[in-house]
C-alpha cells in the first residue's frame, strides 16, 4: 500500500462507520417508538418519484411529528395513520 492511499482509506472507513452508526441509531429509535405504542410499517420506495409521492401524501395526511422514516420502516404515532398509509401505499 502506498503512503498516499492511507488518508483515502481512513476517509472511506470513517464514512462507512458513520453510516453504520446512523443505521444502528435508527433501528434503536424505531424499536423504542414501537415499544412505546407507535405502529411500524415496512416500506421501500420503487423510485425517486414514488418517494416524492409518498412523502407528499404523508405531508398532506399525517400531522407533523406524528411519523418518522427509519431505515426501511415508517413508524406512526397514530395507528389509524398507519392503517391509512398501508391502504394507500401497500
Amino acid at each position: 500500500m502506498v503512503q498516499s492511499d492511507i488518508p483515502l482509506m481512513d476517509a472511506i472507513i470513517t464514512e462507512k462507520l458513520d453510516e453504520l452508526s446512523k443505521s444502528i441509531d435508527n433501528d434503536v429509535m424505531r424499536v423504542c417508538l414501537v415499544e412505546s405504542g407507535w405502529t411500524e410499517v415496512s416500506f421501500y420506495y420503487n423510485s425517486s418519484k414514488h418517494a416524492i409521492d409518498v412523502l407528499e401524501w404523508i405531508g398532506n395526511h399525517v400531522k407533523e411529528n406524528q411519523w418518522s422514516r427509519l431505515n426501511g420502516y415508517f413508524v406512526f404515532r397514530n395507528k389509524k395513520d398507519a392503517e391509512w398509509f398501508m391502504l394507500r401505499w401497500l
